[in-house]
């Protein structure tokens, strides 16, 4: 089921074992057509992803499957975790669960963060295996960071650990040889669209013409996301923050239609922050209808409706018409 021309939008960090009437309301619902697993322990078999794959095929929905560091060992040194000596059974054990469970429901493979815990050497390896071998996707989230050490001079003067900084792997076209779809997150307060204007631009400059078979996806905030600050506000403010960063998302995605691939519609499953003992609600809470059939997210839900919509009958972005919803265009390139 490699699709490489259909474009898809993903319930981020939406499993049943999170979040069982949010899994099963993403999974039967339409706008979105792509859903992601998450493996939390080996054998696989006895992992509650096993069961969600199964759902997945039975609802028709194609699925991407995150497995975290269960390649790694885990030890001290920091931003570096060596892989097991047994990875390539670990990978087929999981490839072959997966397509037990699956079929070709199985989408293929998403990398959360890799460089935070593996070398640039070490992903292509493991990546170029699981290719060559299945031909099933690989999909990565870098944190923003290692794009911006893709694209900037890194200095000491980075808010970021310097030593460990600078012994992070770096994005190329070499190490990413097998990457079929890249992708960033970021979730602090954007410079009024700056941060993913020049990303994105310079993304497809200085690394674009090298990523040429790949599609680049974007990751939108739904909801609270990660912010104290964002969760003090009046919702209404926080959904035209959500508005404003997402469609300046959409209008890159529609000048780019043969690059793009989807959007991670980005937010963590229902839960307290130790440290502030506030609640951050998932994509569930803004976009579901509640117990009244009521949507928190009355402007931006419809046109995430309509876009869906659109991917899953395999319109590219600038074949698909959005309802107009108010937004800044300091977010516009």
């Amino acid at each position: 089921m490699y699709e490489n021309n259909k474009c898809f939008m993903v319930p981020y960090h939406m499993n049943s074992y999170r979040d069982h009437d949010g899994f099963e309301y993403f999974l039967t619902h339409e706008s979105h057509s792509l859903m992601m697993l998450e493996v939390k322990s080996l054998p696989l078999r006895n992992d509650p992803c096993f069961e969600d794959m199964k759902r997945c095929k039975e609802a028709k929905k194609p699925a991407c499957v995150c497995f975290w560091y269960l390649l790694n060992e885990k030890n001290d040194r920091p931003y570096h975790m060596p892989l097991k000596e047994n990875w390539r059974e670990l990978i087929d054990e999981m490839y072959e669960s997966l397509t037990e469970a699956g079929g070709e429901y199985f989408w293929g493979w998403l990398w959360d963060e890799p460089f935070y815990y593996m070398t640039g050497e070490e992903y292509t390896e493991v990546t170029k295996y699981m290719w060559e071998k299945y031909g099933k996707r690989n999909a990565v989230i870098h944190a923003s960071v290692h794009i911006h050490n893709a694209l900037w001079p890194i200095n000491e003067s980075h808010d970021f650990e310097a030593t460990a900084f600078r012994n992070m792997a770096k994005i190329t076209p070499e190490n990413h040889a097998y990457t079929t779809d890249v992708s960033y997150d970021y979730y602090g307060e954007w410079e009024h669209g700056v941060h993913h204007n020049t990303v994105f631009r310079l993304f497809l400059e200085k690394l674009g013409s090298h990523f040429e078979k790949s599609k680049f996806w974007f990751t939108p905030p739904i909801g609270t996301v990660l912010h104290e600050q964002w969760c003090k506000l009046p919702q209404e403010e926080v959904e035209q923050i959500c508005i404003d960063v997402f469609m300046g998302m959409w209008n890159w995605a529609k000048q780019y239609p043969e690059r793009f691939g989807g959007f991670f519609m980005y937010s963590y499953y229902n839960w307290i922050n130790p440290r502030t003992g506030l609640s951050h609600a998932n994509a569930k809470a803004y976009l579901c209808p509640d117990e009244n059939g009521d949507i928190k997210w009355k402007r931006l839900y419809p046109v995430l409706e309509a876009i869906g919509n659109g991917f899953n009958e395999g319109k590219l972005p600038n074949e698909i018409e959005v309802p107009e919803v108010e937004h800044d265009k300091g977010y516009i390139v």
